[in-house]
């Protein structure tokens, strides 16, 4: 397919390339690749943004988002679900994106099957989009769920002592290996973490750690745990009860206090005594 039929323009917006399958053809998962290189206008509006969307037999397979920044630059932020989440801020001409995803189930089916991709950009971002021949749907026999996270579902704890929320990471490693990163965040409760991330240089097939944290006030809150190895997205919620702070004993004041009493109550009951003893006399 020529070149010029695979780049897209303000006036030439749509791209696609078809395959015909047959029964034998369809693979428990398939995989849609969407490689690129935007290159954005000169000129460009201050506030332009932009969209380039692929699709699977019309079932949504990518989404990448352009957005010029005040202080020059563009934003591009992509989720694929085997690249991973990328958001990054180029102030070059152009920016390369490869993006992998994993299709709906039964998004593929014999017979014709079409990859489409679209260039929405009404504000003029854009110059054009080049796609590489690289970019379509495969077959594959890897499940999309490569990663999980295994959590303890509640946790209790007492205002101002520390608790720890231990985790662990699997991974069936039937993909190439990555660095693993592993975050966690509460919803705005008063719960104080020693950290909010973890990295690990690789995946490997299992990861653990724990995050440490203390609460300020009782109640109930909830922290999200969160794996990203770029591969699927893996994640949960941890259920925080905090109760009030415990009695533990009186405390230094109090013990003072306590003797003191003591003291007064002794010296009352000598003079008692003595008064008493004279009158005998």
């Amino acid at each position: 397919m020529a070149t010029r039929e695979r780049t897209l323009t303000g006036d030439r917006t749509q791209f696609s390339a078809r395959w015909t399958l047959t029964a034998g053809d369809l693979a428990p998962w398939f995989t849609t690749r969407l490689k690129m290189r935007i290159t954005f206008a000169r000129g460009a509006p201050a506030d332009g943004t932009a969209r380039v969307v692929g699709a699977l037999n019309d079932s949504p397979a990518a989404l990448v988002t352009l957005r010029a920044q005040p202080g020059g630059g563009t934003r591009v932020f992509y989720d694929g679900y085997l690249s991973g989440p990328v958001t990054t801020v180029t102030k070059e001409d152009s920016i390369v994106v490869d993006y992998e995803n994993y299709p709906r189930a039964g998004s593929v089916s014999p017979g014709p099957n079409t990859f489409k991709v679209a260039l929405q950009d009404g504000d003029g971002l854009v110059d054009r989009v080049e796609i590489d021949p690289a970019s379509g749907f495969t077959a594959t026999t890897i499940q999309p769920e490569q990663l999980s996270i295994a959590l303890p579902k509640k946790l209790s704890a007492e205002v101002g002592e520390q608790f720890t929320l231990p985790y662990e990471v699997s991974s069936r490693a039937e993909r190439a290996d990555r660095p693993l990163s592993v975050l966690v965040e509460s919803a705005g409760g008063p719960l104080e973490l020693d950290r909010d991330q973890d990295t690990f240089s690789t995946t490997g097939t299992k990861q653990t750690g724990e995050f440490t944290g203390t609460a300020t006030q009782p109640g109930r809150y909830e922290l999200r745990v969160a794996a990203n190895g770029g591969y699927n997205p893996a994640a949960g919620t941890v259920l925080v009860d905090v109760k009030p702070a415990g009695r533990r004993g009186p405390g230094l004041a109090a013990v003072i206090g306590a003797v003191m009493l003591v003291g007064v109550a002794f010296l009352l009951l000598t003079g008692s005594r003595r008064r008493a003893d004279r009158r005998r006399a």
